[in-house]
């Protein structure tokens, strides 16, 4: 009886985990591409874009510019390094 709860705890353990390698786990791989990776810089940002990716990269320029404006007048601070961004063309 004894050996008989440990054969059936022993399938559990090894013959699930064997069955879900080929269910639903795993479609979202990652898929690696080789990019062309460029970068503007402005006052305290460097964006760095790829492929098509210069129009986005100039409104992140602005939108970063202006909310550290914003942020760096309320709050009395000030950067000391540049802060680098990476911007993707999609979500």
């Amino acid at each position: 009886m004894k050996s008989s709860v440990l054969l059936i705890v022993f399938l559990c353990f090894c013959i699930v985990p064997l069955s879900a390698q080929n269910s639903v786990f795993g479609k979202n791989k990652l898929q690696y591409k080789n990019f062309q990776w460029e970068y503007i810089q402005s006052d305290h940002f460097d964006i760095y874009f790829s492929q098509d990716g210069y129009d986005i990269s100039q409104f992140t320029a602005f939108a970063a510019e202006a909310a550290y404006t914003s942020i760096s007048k309320l709050l009395k601070y000030e950067i000391n390094k540049r802060i680098s961004i990476i911007v993707y063309n999609s979500h």
